[in-house]
């Protein structure tokens, strides 16, 4: 019969337990990375709702619109910018929007929600068509929801995916705009969207 492996003295137990518990810690310090990463990025009202955090904070700093372009138009599902006349339309106004945003100092939390907030006009006109006023109302809605003037947020949500026990998680404060960004986000779109309300009707709808 082969030998018995020779018992594993003192100092190498003691240097194997160490090694397991330095795993152990490794492995929940990726797991805890890898929750707060994705909490980060959890949309909440239009915060994180079409563009994520990297995304924005790349585009920050990215000089050459023609890659923010792209980007927007990978992130928006409009790769076809290049050849649809409506596609092409979305993806420069979205460039446009977010250009704004970055040379008035937008963070990029006040980015995305600004990002999505002009968004859910242009999706809100293609799906349903409303009328000026309509549309004007429900952007003065989201504009306060997403303000500090704004009550807070429940501080949590339940996470999908379990079955006989619901997580709860805490979800981002989506109430990202101070007063005086309330005032330079209405100009803006009052002097672009709303200004052009009834060509963007005539465009995206055909009427």
């Amino acid at each position: 019969m082969p030998p018995k492996p020779a018992a594993k003295t003192k100092q190498e137990l003691e240097e194997q337990k160490r090694k397991e518990e330095e795993e152990a810690a490794r492995l929940a310090a990726e797991e805890a990375a890898r929750k707060a990463e994705e909490l980060a990025n959890t949309p909440s009202g239009l915060l994180w709702k079409d563009i994520k955090r990297k995304q924005v904070e790349a585009w920050l700093t990215e000089k050459d619109a023609e890659a923010i372009e792209r980007e927007i138009a990978a992130a928006m599902g409009l790769s076809d910018y290049k050849d649809e006349v409506k596609s092409a339309m979305k993806v420069e106004f979205h460039l446009l929007n977010f250009v704004f945003a970055r040379d008035n100092g937008f963070n990029a939390e006040k980015c995305s929600v600004f990002f999505s907030l002009l968004n859910d006009q242009v999706t809100h006109l293609t799906e349903t068509g409303c009328e000026l006023p309509a549309a004007y109302e429900r952007f003065k809605q989201l504009l306060v929801e997403h303000s500090l003037a704004a009550p807070a947020p429940t501080p949590t949500a339940t996470a999908a995916g379990a079955t006989s026990q619901m997580t709860e998680t805490p979800l981002p404060d989506p109430r990202v705009f101070a007063l005086a960004d309330i005032k330079t986000v209405t100009d803006y779109a009052t002097k672009t969207w709303f200004q052009h309300f009834r060509l963007w009707r005539r465009c995206l709808r055909g009427s």
